[in-house]
Parts: C-alpha cells; sequence; structure tokens
C-alpha cells in the first residue's frame, strides 16, 4: 500500500507509482524463487493507496511502521508481509527500506518512493522477513584476512571490527542496482534450494582438494564448507562468476573465491574474510575474492591454496595446520640423522600455532613465523629447561650450529641463542645481556662462552651473567657492561657490588695516554 504520512501532501503521495511498487515485488518474487528452487515467491493478494497516518517523515522507521500497524491494526499472518511505500527519499539514517520478521515466515516491509534501487532493496528487506540478517565483512586496519575473538568476545586484533552490508557480493549486504546471490553461509541457515548446493568436508585433519563451480549457478556441491579442527570455527568457500544474479557483480577483483563466515553470535548473518580488510572507502568493495595462486589462513593455522580459476570452476587446497607442518617436519627429518625415528605424531595447539613431533633424539618444532627446527641434545635439554616454547626463548629459528671454537654450537631462538661447548655446558644468551656480548664479539672476544645463565636477584635489581674470560653486569639503572681481565680482578679486590664502586657504568675504555 501506499500511505500518506501526516507532513507530505496528497500530491507526493500520488506520485508513488504502484505500478513500479508491484514490479519491484515481481522482481523479488523472482529472486527468492531462483534462491529456493522454486519453493519461495511472491505475489500481490491486494492494494491499497493514499491511506492516511499520523507518522510523519522525521520519525524513525520503526516509529513510523508501528504507527501505520497500529492504526490499520494488523496483525501477523502466517505467508503474509506488509509492505508500505512512503513519499520520501530515503528514511531515517538514510537507510533505503526496512523489513521486520515474525518467525520468518511474515513480516513487514517499510520502503520509501520507489527508485533505481527499489528491486534490490526490496528483495533484501523481504530476507529480513525471511529472517536473514545482514552480510557484513570483516575491517581491520592491519589488514589481517581472519582473527580470532577473545574470551570477552572481542577481536584478538584490537584494530578490526565489523562493518556492516560490507559484502558487496551479498544480497543481504550494502544495496546496489543488481541483486547478487546470498553467500553459502546464509544459504544453508535459511534452508534454500535443494540442501546439496555445499558440500560439508567437516573437518579438515590433513589435505584435500576440492572443485568449485560458480555459485550463482544450479550445480550441486558448488561450494564447500569445512570445519577448522583447531578453532572448532566454520568456512565456507564458494565461487563467484559472472554468472545468473552475479552477471553485474562478479567482475575485477570480485571474480574469484569467497570465503565467508557466519557472523558474530548469530547464524543469520554473514561475514565475509577478504585478501585485504582494509577499510574500503566507497559503499562497494572491489576486492572481495581469492585470486589463483594466493592462500587464506585462519587464524587458526588452516590454509586455503586457490589453486586455478576458470570461466567455469576453481580449484581449492585445504589443509590444516597439521599437515603444514608435518610437510615441512619431513624434509628437516630427512636432513637430520641424529633425530632417529618418530616417537609420537605431529601434535599441534602450541602458542602461536606451532606443532612439533618427537623423535628418538629429540624432536622438530615448527610455527608458522618460524619454519620447522630440529632440536636435539644439549642445547634442548636447556631450553626445555626453560620451558620449551613458553619460556623467554621462545621458538627456534635455526638448527644448531656446530664447528664453533673449542668445539662448541648454538642455536638461535626468538628470544634469543643457547650457547654449549664440552667444558662449559648450554646456556641461554638473552636481552640486554645478549646484547653486550654481542658487542664484545662474541665467542672470538674476550669473554669467549657463557659459564652460566643470567641470574637476578642484584642489588637495585641488578642481574649478571658469568663468561669463561668473565661477566656481563646489568641494572636498570646502569644498562649491561661486561667486564674482564685485570679491571674485573680490581673491582673484585673492591667487593664487587658491595663494595664502593658499585655497578659499572660503561665498558672498558683502552687508548688512553
Amino acid at each position: 500500500m501506499t500511505v500518506q504520512l501526516a507532513d507530505k501532501s496528497p500530491t507526493e503521495t500520488a506520485a508513488i507509482s504502484l505500478p513500479a511498487a508491484n514490479a519491484a515485488v515481481d522482481a523479488a518474487s523472482r529472486y527468492w524463487k531462483t534462491m529456493s528452487n522454486n519453493r519461495l515467491s511472491l505475489s500481490v493478494a491486494s492494494t491499497r493507496t493514499g491511506v492516511k497516518t499520523a507518522a510523519t517523515s522525521n520519525q524513525s522507521y520503526s516509529q513510523i511502521m508501528d504507527t501505520v500497524t497500529r492504526e490499520l491494526n494488523w496483525v501477523t499472518n502466517p505467508y503474509t508481509a506488509l509492505v508500505v511505500f512512503i513519499a520520501t527519499p530515503t528514511l531515517s539514517s538514510n537507510a533505503y527500506g526496512a523489513g521486520w520478521s515474525t518467525s520468518g515466515i511474515s513480516g513487514r516491509v517499510l520502503m520509501p518512493l520507489p527508485g533505481s534501487l527499489t528491486d534490490s532493496v526490496l528483495t533484501h528487506e523481504f530476507g529480513h522477513v525471511l529472517g536473514l540478517m545482514h552480510s557484513d565483512s570483516l575491517q581491520c586496519l592491519s589488514g589481517a584476512s581472519d582473527v580470532a575473538s577473545t574470551p570477552g568476545g572481542s577481536f584478538a586484533d584490537s584494530s578490526c571490527t565489523i562493518r556492516e552490508y560490507g559484502n558487496t557480493m551479498d544480497l543481504m549486504g550494502v544495496s546496489q542496482r543488481s541483486q547478487p546471490t546470498i553467500s553459502s553461509s546464509l544459504w544453508q541457515y535459511g534452508g534454500f534450494g535443494r540442501g546439496d548446493e555445499i558440500l560439508d568436508a567437516g573437518k579438515i585433519v590433513d589435505s584435500k582438494s576440492f572443485t568449485l563451480t560458480a555459485w550463482a549457478g544450479t550445480a550441486s556441491k558448488r561450494a564447500v564448507k569445512f570445519t577448522d579442527p583447531m578453532s572448532g570455527e566454520a568456512y565456507y568457500l564458494e565461487l563467484r562468476l559472472p554468472v545468473g544474479y552475479d552477471t553485474a557483480t562478479a567482475i575485477g577483483g570480485n571474480r574469484g573465491v569467497n570465503i565467508v563466515q557466519n557472523g558474530g553470535s548469530t547464524a543469520a548473518s554473514s561475514i565475509i574474510l577478504m585478501p585485504s580488510t582494509k577499510p574500503f572507502s566507497s559503499s562497494y568493495g572491489q576486492n572481495h575474492a581469492w585470486q589463483a595462486g594466493q592462500t587464506f589462513t585462519t587464524h587458526a593455522g588452516t590454509r586455503v591454496s586457490i589453486d586455478w580459476i576458470s570461466d567455469s570452476a576453481a580449484g581449492v587446497t585445504i589443509e590444516s595446520i597439521a599437515a603444514v607442518a608435518s610437510r615441512a617436519m619431513a624434509a628437516v627429518a630427512s636432513a637430520t640423522a641424529s633425530l632417529g625415528s618418530t616417537a609420537s605424531g605431529v601434535v599441534c595447539g602450541l602458542r602461536g600455532g606451532g606443532c612439533y613431533q618427537d623423535y628418538q633424539g629429540g624432536a622438530i618444532i615448527w610455527s608458522p613465523a618460524t619454519g620447522a627446527q630440529p632440536t636435539t641434545g644439549a642445547i634442548r635439554a636447556r631450553w626445555g629447561a626453560l620451558n620449551f616454547v613458553d619460556g623467554p626463548m621462545g621458538y627456534p629459528t635455526s638448527a644448531e650450529t656446530c664447528g664453533q671454537p673449542a668445539g662448541g654450537c648454538y642455536q638461535n631462538y626468538q628470544g634469543g641463542a643457547i650457547i654449549w661447548s664440552p667444558t662449559t655446558g648450554a646456556h641461554a644468551s638473552t636481552g640486554t645481556t645478549r646484547t653486550a656480548w654481542a658487542k664484545s664479539g662474541f665467542l672470538d672476544g674476550p669473554l669467549r662462552y657463557p659459564t652460566g645463565d643470567v641470574t637476578c636477584g642484584m642489588a637495585q635489581g641488578g642481574c649478571y651473567q658469568d663468561y669463561e674470560g668473565g661477566a656481563i653486569i646489568w641494572s636498570p639503572a646502569t644498562g649491561a657492561h661486561a667486564t674482564t681481565g685485570p679491571t674485573r680482578a680490581a673491582w673484585a679486590r673492591t667487593g664487587f657490588l658491595d663494595g664502593p664502586l658499585g655497578y659499572p657504568t660503561s665498558d672498558v675504555i683502552c687508548g688512553q695516554p
């Protein structure tokens, strides 16, 4: 029906074209008929024009609709919707329309004057009547394609938010002149189609490849849903090609593989995960789709490789983090004879998305940031005493390197290094103490090998580390400085820190007259 708002004239209301409104209903009917495999269609049961209301154009759209509904004594009826057109270019908050649902089988729709967006907007609002919410996008200043949530419900990446209507490739996203297909996550939630359009691959614990066909097409198993084995989250892969209702939108950077999820706490909404989630300036994103050669990684580590895309299909490979780690570990194991045979399977779930596999002679540790590295012998034992990846050393970033002076070896870690020699054993080198040792020349300098780990709890919060040739002393006030040779011996005679000299405030300076 057309409704005359209290602050609008009969002439303005008469400008609402009832044939155009009926044509928009027909367009919405064709769309939802296609989406539902001919199970849904819309028709106009009755019309009324020029109905007067006490509502005004400066009210919110919910106030307007509630007023009109009350004045008409309209009540919800299964498979019936009340559609109201009013003479105003947009609704409050610049909305192009509004829709309400009652149990997904009835509802109300409020529309401004018909215009170029009416077909899309009315179809969108009927999506709300059917129980669907909006199709949004992940938006992160960091550009991250996927992020974890905190126990409190916020994003682990604090630069991330949800951009409402952010999915250009979904009818339930931002309105446009065309009517793109609803995302596969909303499709499954709403029970549309035949029920065989989405292949549920379940938890991917190894590596599997799939072929996608055009999501706006009609083939069975044209999209893939999988569950990340670490996070338990479900992801949907759908191929957007310029076919059917996607003809106008699946072009340029929006032609390719879309990756979507159910949005937030409600499966009635969806969220698209793009190659870059940095904010786009216009209402319409231009690079929603993943292209051939690109790899999407879930925040828990599962990888989705876009292998190829043709004019009719695309190939994707989904690899669990365990499969990725296992492949990397196999190459390291074959090159590290000292590891011996495997003693466990690949175990994932470590901090930072890492995995490990035990061997008779040690273990291989892998993380997305550091790759696969072997750990063996005394260096591994020292790392273990420091709480492995959860300690200050973090993940190893290299294999052991031997052939150092006096038969020593070292292994680099995210937090520093562990140094070993036959006479001094294995000791960690970290932080400002390590920086000072580096300044002295590492093993080639006067300090040579560390003979102990860093020991703290000294006066004024200080720490020290002993070396073959002396020690490095640190305090918050003085920094880290090496003490060696006769200078150190003289300091010892004064009582080290307990004597009158206190902490060294510089390194030894030579070359004096």
